[in-house]
């Protein structure tokens, strides 16, 4: 009857029935059970009505070809309860059925529905609802396209995916613009206009004639977003920097820094989507996340935070993290591409995963820490000739297409990381990685200089488990360069037109005046460390090299080299290693394997004391003193924001600075 209530304990059913119709009735229990008998007048019928229950909503007969029958009701289930069991069938009848669930997620069981019916979620009903086949819209997105995400400000904003009815037309709304594409070929492309920073907005994609299927995102901001590539380093995890317990207090002050991480994969064929792929805000909670699926870029992570901090208007900042332990750059680098390569087999192959599927995504710009698999391998080798310079080229190119297609983007800017201070990676690809720079007016090197790692007893170790930069090639000192890319980033890109000096210092010019050599850098500098200058040899033939003495005068320093009267080579950083002591001396040796040596404990390999012999001195260290504080690569040459001048190498004339 209309307005009738069926209420029961909830250890019986609502309704227990051979044979009933009901209508205009709010059900109340445990669940409605329908006919048992195989005959058709023991049908159970039930329309508009409201029905809400803790078990299983619908029991029919497994064996009664004639079961229970739904019209047109709300239906509210208890989280976890099933939907029904047995035969039942849900009728469109004037497409009112609404079925909620209290976790949101409709839960097992076996549906059946009338010819031509669909069950579809409807962020609108907030529940699953029951719908004519044909309103049903089955477009799809690509992973990138969620709730959370960041679209770049300034830029055009493309949203694309597959499905859809052939020459329907899709809608795309974001915010107050709105954009149309034709399905054509099962896919589709609508771009909308470039935005300024906005947050909390609403993505809708939606098919002409169709009600349900169409897609709703929700929390969507424009801001500035960076990817960050690379291979082991730029993946390391935030949870390994030696401050990391200081940026996980305050990763709740930054409400602006979101992620976009891929799962690292591999495949031979261009994929139209990610395997594995997902938006987060960054908190307390998840910085610490393992650089294993999907992780948190270190160095990625804290750039974030001082872009957050420096960027006028409070904009959202997203870093798109596409990172593979131990790749060469070819795999980076797009099928357009011929990447001279180590393993030519392996070629484009994270490309082919991890960069492609988000063909059409715009960015302001990319970070690129990545070398370890390159150095030695024909790509760079130690006369600075290879094929390193082409392949970076080929993977600006490649970032290019990607993530900055459309016409009249301004340029991506790229930010080259120089390698850490491990045995492996010689002194020349960093120079190699300084040059390559200098000839493209978008790239930029952020010096690893001060990437050591500090020598404590937890990450002193013999082997490359932990700790000593020569015994570990991922060094734990991360943030320092996440905020020099910052400030190179701010720089270079943000504020390029207020002439900031806060990045590295570059080598504005080389030049010999009879024995000395004079090297001019492009703003004002400190000594990082000591009161001389360190770092610096020159050489005669390229082959001799002599370590030079310095003075400073102005943005100059003045080298001289005892025995080296006429010099045409020099060169910073080369192989020197600086180890500060607690009381305030100042170690500078070749970073030669021969320099240090250790006595491990057997059982556990770890370390006991470390030998470092200079040509003055042999010192030797306990693993429990506490008088080493920290290992620098390279000199002691730092802008005045704190930032250290670059690994270069350089032949040079009487007038102007050579080529390497």
């Amino acid at each position: 009857a209309a307005s009738t209530v069926f209420s029961c304990s909830s250890s019986s059913s609502a309704l227990t029935t051979n044979s009933a119709f009901a209508k205009n009735c709010e059900f109340v229990g445990t669940g409605i059970i329908g006919s048992t008998a195989d005959k058709e007048a023991n049908q159970v019928r039930i329309a508009d009505s409201k029905i809400s229950v803790v078990r299983t909503a619908f029991s029919g007969s497994t064996t009664n070809k004639y079961p229970i029958y739904v019209t047109d009701c709300e239906i509210t289930l208890a989280s976890g309860v099933s939907l029904a069991s047995g035969n039942v069938l849900f009728l469109n009848g004037d497409g009112k059925t609404k079925i909620v669930t209290i976790d949101g997620a409709l839960p097992g069981g076996s549906y059946s529905f009338e010819e031509g019916s669909a069950l579809v979620f409807d962020t609108a009903a907030e529940g699953y609802i029951i719908v004519n086949g044909d309103s049903v819209s089955n477009i799809e997105l690509n992973k990138l396209f969620d709730s959370g995400m960041v679209f770049q400000a300034g830029k055009p904003i493309n949203v694309w995916g597959t499905g859809g009815t052939e020459g329907n037309t899709v809608t795309v709304t974001l915010g107050d613009n709105t954009a149309t594409a034709t399905i054509s070929a099962g896919k589709w492309e609508a771009t909308l206009p470039a935005m300024e920073y906005a947050k909390g907005l609403t993505l809708t994609v939606s098919e002409d004639g169709k009600s349900a299927g169409n897609k709703t995102y929700t929390n969507v901001d424009i801001g500035e977003v960076w990817a960050f590539s690379g291979q082991s380093n730029a993946n390391l995890g935030a949870y390994k920097m030696e401050d990391f317990e200081e940026y996980k207090a305050l990763a709740d002050l930054y409400d602006n820094i979101r992620c976009f991480s891929v799962q690292a994969d591999l495949t031979e064929n261009v994929l139209s989507d990610a395997k594995n792929a997902d938006w987060f805000q960054i908190t307390s909670k998840n910085v610490g996340m393992t650089d294993t699926g999907l992780g948190l870029s270190a160095v990625g992570y804290v750039m974030a935070t001082r872009l957050a901090v420096e960027l006028e208007g409070n904009p959202t900042i997203a870093i798109i993290d596409i990172n593979y332990n131990g790749k060469a750059i070819s795999n980076f680098i797009s099928n357009n591409y011929d990447p001279k390569a180590k393993d030519p087999d392996a070629e484009h192959q994270i490309y082919n995963s991890m960069i492609a599927p988000f063909t059409g995504y715009n960015i302001a710009g990319f970070g690129w820490y990545q070398g370890e698999a390159t150095a030695d391998s024909g790509e760079c080798d130690a006369n600075g000739d290879g094929y390193y310079g082409l392949n970076v080229d080929q993977l600006y190119a490649t970032y290019t297409e990607t993530f900055n297609k459309n016409e009249g983007n301004a340029p991506l800017e790229l930010f080259i990381v120089q390698l850490s201070a491990y045995m492996s990676n010689p002194s020349y690809i960093r120079a190699y990685q300084q040059d390559i720079a200098a000839k493209n007016e978008h790239y930029h090197v952020i010096s690893a200089s001060y990437a050591g790692s500090v020598l404590s007893d937890k990450d002193f170790a013999l082997d490359a488990g932990n700790g000593f930069q020569y015994g570990h090639v991922h060094a734990a000192r991360k943030s320092p360069l996440g905020i020099a890319m910052a400030d190179s980033i701010l720089e270079n890109v943000y504020f390029k037109d207020q002439n900031l000096s806060i990045a590295n210092p570059e080598v504005e010019s080389v030049v010999i005046e009879e024995a000395t050599v004079k090297v001019t850098l492009d703003r004002d500098f400190i000594l990082m460390f000591g009161t001389e200058v360190e770092g610096f040899e020159i050489s005669a033939d390229g082959e001799t090299w002599v370590k030079a003495s310095g003075v400073i005068d102005g943005r100059t320093i003045i080298l001289t080299a005892e025995g080296v009267s006429a010099p045409k080579y020099v060169r910073y950083g080369w192989g020197m290693c600086s180890i500060e002591l607690e009381n305030g001396e100042k170690l500078t040796f070749s970073k030669s394997a021969e320099g240090i040596t250790y006595t491990a404990d057997p059982a556990s390999s770890k370390a006991t004391t470390v030998t470092i012999t200079t040509p003055n001195k042999t010192y030797t260290f306990s693993t429990n003193d506490t008088i080493i504080l920290r290992s620098i690569l390279n000199g002691n040459i730092m802008s005045e924001s704190g930032h250290t001048l670059h690994v270069f190498s350089t032949a040079i004339t009487s007038s102007s600075a050579g080529e390497n």
